[in-house]
């Protein structure tokens, strides 16, 4: 099977949150089940975000189960909602 370069693109660009300083991230189990952040019925949650907000954020993250693919857009959320500079603690699937 030949992995085409878009297909390897949008990995990099959907896992890039790995690398971020402002998380602490570990392999754990998280359980198959749909992404609770996007609409996409085929998306399955890997990724676990514990979010830590201010109490002046609406509807904050605080914790989501979501696709690799919108793990990006939840972890950045998390930061910039995070009450402290204590880092964004993310689980993601083992397999």
């Amino acid at each position: 099977m030949t992995t085409s370069y878009a297909e390897i693109a949008a990995d990099s660009e959907a896992l890039a949150f790995l690398l971020d300083p402002a998380l602490d991230i570990h392999g754990a189990h998280v359980p198959a089940g749909p992404c609770g952040w996007c609409d996409d019925t085929d998306a399955v949650a890997t990724v676990r975000v514990y979010g830590q907000p201010r109490a002046d954020v609406f509807r904050p993250v605080e914790l989501v189960e979501c696709c690799a693919r919108c793990a990006n857009t939840v972890t950045d959320r998390a930061v910039a909602e995070r009450a402290t500079d204590t880092p964004i603690v993310v689980e993601v699937s083992r397999g």
